[in-house]
């Protein structure tokens, strides 16, 4: 006899669990409406049927997957950010909800601007750049990034998005090759010490690009450099839009004013954390 939809579920669980992965229920679920192609929603609903052999083979498989601590998002090759459907894969960091606050700072500044000039730096699979665009016509934004394999899943999800109009992909390290006058510079940059990669789980330090992730041994690195270097390409009174880690504000309170910019704004997430700077060019 075929077992159900729920055995396999909750067998799912129990070796989600056991291997010590995060989230097992809601990673078995999920894995389970991706099979059947159906909401997450709607597997309890359904949680009398029986699967099929090819069903059960292709669940499994993912199962295994997740247990070896492989992300969800990576298994399926897709996520959500700002109820934006998104293709992400190893070698892109996949997009947190924290980073759609650095999305509703910069859509609340963009109406100063007539025709808007944006750079997305560090840009990985493009989330930030594809939520501005999609919510603001007549932003113009060109999303860089150091890695090739970040930018090849951020020019498959600006064209999946019919964006490459408005959206340019440039390879680049910082704003270096960058002569353009930019209204607004926003980034999602790596912030997380060198010490601390060992306190994170394995589902992120074993398989998200740690170069997206570790600033250095301080975490500060990457940003102290941005706020360096980005006021050569930013124009007078321009913005400049970054996530940050829990903790950190105080340091990068001192680091922004000894580069020149004035701190205008800091968003908090859900969980209460000063989670985005909104900076502006003194």
């Amino acid at each position: 006899m075929m077992a159900t939809l729920w055995e396999n579920v909750q067998r799912a669980v129990e070796k989600i669990q056991s291997a010590g992965v995060s989230e097992p229920f809601a990673s078995a679920r999920t894995l389970m409406s991706s099979v059947l192609d159906i909401a997450s929603e709607q597997v309890v609903l359904h949680r009398s049927r029986e699967l099929n052999s090819d069903e059960a083979e292709k669940f499994w498989r993912l199962v295994e997957r997740r247990a070896k601590g492989e992300p969800v998002a990576y298994i399926l090759g897709r996520c959500e950010f700002f109820s934006i459907q998104l293709r992400v894969g190893q070698g892109a960091l996949i997009p947190r909800p924290e980073t759609e606050h650095v999305v509703e700072a910069a859509l609340d500044l963009i109406n100063r601007f007539d025709k808007p000039l944006i750079l997305d730096l560090a840009t990985g699979c493009g989330c930030i750049a594809i939520a501005i665009a999609k919510n603001s016509n007549r932003a113009r934004i060109i999303a860089s990034d150091v890695s090739k394999s970040a930018l090849s899943w951020a020019a498959r999800n600006v064209g999946e998005h019919g964006l490459s109009n408005r959206i340019m992909i440039v390879h680049a390290d910082m704003v270096s090759c960058f002569a353009q006058v930019f209204d607004m510079v926003v980034c999602n940059p790596p912030y997380i010490s060198e010490s601390e990669l060992r306190s994170i789980s394995r589902e992120v330090s074993g398989f998200e690009p740690n170069e997206a992730l570790i600033a250095g041994e301080s975490g500060l690195e990457f940003i102290a450099r941005m706020l360096d270097e980005t006021r050569r390409v930013i124009v007078p009174q321009g913005f400049l839009i970054f996530e940050i880690s829990s903790g950190q504000f105080e340091s990068i309170e001192r680091l922004v004013r000894s580069c020149g910019w004035a701190i205008i704004d800091v968003r908090r997430d859900l969980a209460n954390i000063q989670r985005v700077v909104v900076a502006k060019k003194a």
